[in-house]
């Protein structure tokens, strides 16, 4: 390791190497000697979920899909019989199954002939297609396709099925491009597609459109604002965020980075400097969203004392108070979903130690931005595409960067127009002053 930084190449090369097998060395029975460690010395409870993250970092380095991945977990989970040592053996046995080799039809609803004849004798005739769709197994209650001007067949290798998809998403939007700009003709798919391996029907994971209703509730879409400059990044920035599901992993990052250095970066300015800048925005909007998120709800669907606090105000601010008020004193009201269980313990634990909890937050989302930097370097000054950690950089950094986004956005109200970097430094010192007597509540971090 001491090696690698070298700047000649040849002199890395044998540490190159030897990490190589080391790393190598390490992934044998890596799971296994984790279940051994945790059976010996149970973690406690600020260990258990930088273990989790470095168990399920693991197997996703592997290749598995994180919906792959839950299903596996929750399975084996509910299953008493399962010791924790059994559950991380038979994850070490799983990761040396291998890849498996998927076959799937697509109903294309438009492709040019020319387009439909390169898949040669992958292609597949539309009654033959329809055939087999209606025979598949239909879980997801898909209605039927049409029109359906053409079809065919693509084969992939992946370690799951759920990864599969995303492999056949991401060649479909990839030969998507290269008709139109060949021929200048439309091409277009139905997101249900045959699993001809398990002859089930399957949906492609094309995502969902990103929406930021600040943008409404403040009105800057309005013409003539007084603070058109920033309103002008604003505009490029939702112009580069808004594309990344039409496009493909490595297009996505390059964008996506592009809409928060426009924002928050400047010539002077270093990546890693943007990045910890809109960490910084999003990490102090977190607590404030996740309080506001469950006091909303018990206040709609609650009981009890609390609830009685919680209808008696309209105003965010007194009904954020107020929530935060009473699982200070008394814990959780009762909530039936485990993730809103879960919501309030963090909101407990970022009361108790706002300064910790909230930094920890914003080392999170420090290193996703960074890694989002850093595939965006390898994609336009290394045309290196092809990243094992690409697709997994693009799956949250969307909502992250339009986190960051929104609470740039929700600055920009009448007679309180605030600039990115000034956003981005109020933010900075309010995480510093977490923990002092100057310290806001937490739920009003960002506020003016």
């Amino acid at each position: 390791m001491t090696l690698l930084p070298s700047k000649k190449v040849e002199e890395s090369r044998p540490a190159l190497i030897a990490l190589k097998e080391l790393i190598h060395r390490l992934d044998s029975g890596y799971l296994w000697r984790w279940g051994e460690a945790l059976t010996q010395v149970p973690p406690t409870t600020l260990e258990i979920e930088t273990t989790a993250r470095l168990i399920a970092a693991d197997l996703l380095d592997c290749g598995f899909h994180p919906a792959h991945l839950a299903k596996w977990i929750e399975k084996r989970a509910g299953q008493e019989e399962k010791s924790l040592l059994e559950i991380l053996r038979d994850g070490q046995k799983m990761k040396h199954e291998g890849v498996i080799d998927y076959d799937f039809l697509i109903a294309f609803t438009e492709i040019p002939e020319k387009a439909l004849a390169a898949f040669e004798n992958d292609a597949i005739k539309v009654g033959e297609f329809q055939r087999v769709y209606s025979t598949a197994t239909n879980s997801l209650n898909m209605g039927s396709i049409d029109p359906v001007k053409g079809a065919a067949k693509i084969s992939t290798r992946a370690r799951d099925p759920f990864s599969a998809v995303e492999n056949v998403l991401q060649w479909l939007k990839r030969y998507e491009t290269r008709v139109r700009i060949s021929s200048g003709e439309e091409l277009t798919f139905d997101t249900r597609v045959i699993d001809v391996n398990a002859l089930k029907i399957r949906e492609l994971p094309v995502g969902k459109l990103l929406q930021l209703s600040s943008i409404e509730k403040h009105l800057v879409f309005r013409p003539n604002a007084p603070n058109a400059t920033v309103l002008a990044q604003i505009d490029d920035a939702l112009a580069l965020l808004a594309p990344h599901l039409q496009t493909t992993p490595g297009v996505s990052v390059a964008s996506l980075w592009a809409a928060a250095e426009g924002l928050l970066g400047s010539s002077e300015t270093s990546g890693a400097s943007v990045a910890t800048r809109l960490a910084e925005i999003v990490a102090c909007s977190f607590p404030r969203d996740e309080i506001h998120t469950l006091a909303r709800k018990w206040r709609r669907n609650g009981n009890g004392a609390l609830h009685d606090d919680l209808r008696r105000h309209w105003k965010s601010y007194f009904i954020n108070a107020a929530f935060v008020a009473g699982i200070a004193a008394n814990g959780d009201p009762g909530f039936d979903d485990a993730a809103d269980s879960a919501a309030v313990i963090r909101v407990q634990s970022a009361l108790a130690s706002p300064q910790i909890q909230v930094a920890t937050i914003r080392d999170y989302l420090d290193s996703a931005f960074r890694r989002l930097y850093y595939q965006r370097n390898y994609i336009m000054h290394a045309a290196k595409f092809d990243s094992v950690s690409l697709v997994r950089a693009t799956e949250m950094s969307p909502v992250l960067v339009a986190a960051g986004l929104e609470q740039i956005i929700n600055a920009q109200t009448q007679g309180h127009w605030v600039s990115p970097g000034s956003l981005a430094a109020r933010a900075r010192n309010e995480i510093s002053l977490l923990g002092g007597p100057a310290a806001k509540p937490i739920f009003t971090l960002l506020s003016s």
